[in-house]
């Protein structure tokens, strides 16, 4: 089976916000550093005033999306994402596995 990746971080250096790995057969799962949750949406509301620490270009061109209806990430700490990606690869749903309580 091949998987597909797609991944977003804070400027070149910086901290991975998003993952999204697609199957060759149509799974998909969407994961998105809880660190920017807040600045996520503050620059979907108040998008002329920049979060300190959010490079320029993530700011106007990666957070508003992240925040859509269609993007729909799951929303967990980076050290979290091991496990919601163990969980989706063995066919289980990481989004049923945080409402049940098996991740902290």
């Amino acid at each position: 089976m091949k998987y597909y990746l797609d991944t977003e971080f804070n400027g070149f250096e910086g901290e991975l916000i998003s993952m999204a790995l697609v199957s060759d057969v149509g799974r998909e799962v969407y994961l998105a550093n809880s660190q920017f949750e807040r600045a996520a949406q503050w620059s979907k509301e108040q998008a002329h005033i920049r979060t300190p620490g959010i490079d320029p270009w993530v700011w106007e061109n990666v957070l508003p999306i992240v925040t859509t209806d269609y993007a729909a990430p799951l929303w967990a700490p980076l050290k979290q994402f091991a496990a919601h990606l163990k969980a989706w690869r063995e066919g289980r749903d990481p989004w049923a596995a945080r409402r049940n309580g098996w991740f902290p």
